[in-house]
């Protein structure tokens, strides 16, 4: 009984995870000109981001860290239900400063 119990469990708190993902999600990726980053919901592309936002060109992130960096907040605006996220330049030099500040 006890088995079952446990089994049963266990399926339940599967359902209740499976039910409370997220379900946006960031990924980096490397790029000719650097790192980029995409966001998507529910395995579904939104942003395609492969060049730094807010600065002229098509530049590419010099690191991985500041692409997760902005990418984290594009995805804070858009749970935040800000659509599109627009990265200002000021956002963009506060993201830039704090990579620097902790490495």
């Amino acid at each position: 009984m006890k088995t079952i119990n446990r089994a049963a469990g266990w399926a339940l708190l599967a359902l209740w995870l499976t039910a409370c993902a997220d379900p946006w999600s960031l990924t980096l990726f490397r790029t000719a000109k650097g790192w980029g980053y995409a966001i998507a919901y529910k395995n579904q592309p939104v942003i395609y981001q492969p060049t730094v936002p807010a600065r002229p060109g098509q530049q590419g992130f010099a690191t991985e860290a500041f692409a997760r960096r902005v990418g984290t907040l594009a995805l804070q605006k858009i749970r935040r239900r800000q659509f599109p996220p627009t990265i200002t330049p000021t956002e963009l030099a506060q993201s830039f400063n704090k990579g620097m500040e902790s490495g």
